[in-house]
């Protein structure tokens, strides 16, 4: 079987160096790559709010919400008890 994923989103992480083949929590490829997606759009959505707001410009509370509820959805189901 051909490695078609990289995933290093928990701690559970095969060896702790990521895992390549199926996430050992179950995650398929293609939910582990959404989810690097999503992040790298939360964190960009992060950095120009940031600086706007350090250059006193105003910024939405819905930027915030925005930014909180999905990076909290990218948090792995294992942390959950």
């Amino acid at each position: 079987m051909e490695p078609n994923m990289f995933c290093y989103q928990c701690q559970e992480t095969a060896k702790g160096t990521g895992c390549i083949l199926k996430g050992v929590c179950g995650k398929e490829s293609h939910t582990a790559q959404a989810m690097d997606l999503l992040l790298f759009v939360v964190r960009g959505i992060s950095v120009v709010a940031d600086t706007l707001r350090k250059a006193d410009s105003p910024v939405s509370e819905e930027v915030n919400i925005f930014a909180v509820s999905y990076t909290h959805l990218t948090l792995p189901t294992i942390y959950s008890v």
